[in-house]
């Protein structure tokens, strides 16, 4: 073992015997033929602290193959993987840039709205994660229309997102492009207890044409 050890040592420049003679002896545990990787998984295993050396090699490869030279990430990412069962490094490694950025801890929720965020192909990644968590809350499965009414909550400053969310259904379902409008007509409807929607929102429209503030005088006109 020293021997061959003693070959690789001058065959890939580096002087420290112990250290490839037990590189020598993880790579034939571990079936992986590149010492000189085993050799770099040592190092950078007790550089980060990292005792599993099979799962530090793997970390090097992807690293290379991703182009991501944080290791320790990969090497996390790697772990969550395994842990939340999401085959994709890569995404995995991304989510956890992304979650310590918007400081948001959950890989998971985060590794599904980077999903959700390439799908429905909108890049603000923490808008997402807002509205897969705003999505579990008010039981609407639509992430997409949670991220645009999330948007429209924000734009125009009505924080109670259940409200936009069935303003933009509404909107949609009577054809009045117009979602602030809606939002207020979907409002007053509640508040004037008038169910019929679309007539709220003409006499909302019609409230602010004609400015007459009395929506239920104009409702009932």
């Amino acid at each position: 073992m020293v021997v061959n050890a003693r070959a690789i040592s001058d065959e890939i420049n580096w002087p420290d015997i112990t250290l490839v003679v037990n590189a020598r002896a993880i790579s034939e545990e571990i079936n992986w033929p590149d010492v000189t990787m085993v050799v770099n998984a040592i190092t950078i295993s007790e550089e980060i602290n990292w005792p599993d050396v099979t799962m530090v090699v793997n970390a090097i490869t992807i690293s290379d193959e991703i182009n991501w030279p944080d290791i320790t990430l990969v090497v996390n990412a790697i772990t969550i993987s395994e842990e939340i069962n999401w085959p994709d490094v890569t995404m995995v490694v991304n989510a956890r840039a992304i979650s310590e950025e918007i400081n948001c801890p959950d890989i998971t929720l985060v590794v599904n709205a980077r999903a959700i965020s390439e799908e429905i192909n909108w890049p603000d990644i923490t808008l997402v994660v807002n509205a897969r968590a705003i999505c579990e809350e008010i039981k609407w499965p639509d992430i997409t229309m949670v991220v645009k009414a999330r948007a429209i909550s924000e734009e125009i400053n009505w924080p109670d997102i259940t409200l936009v969310v069935n303003a933009r259904v509404i909107s949609e379902e009577i054809k009045f492009p117009d979602i602030p409008m809606v939002v207020k007509a979907r409002a007053i409807s509640e508040e004037i207890n008038w169910s019929d929607i679309t007539m709220v929102v003409n006499a909302k429209a019609i409230s602010e044409e004609i400015n007459w503030a009395d929506i239920t005088m104009v409702v009932n006109e």
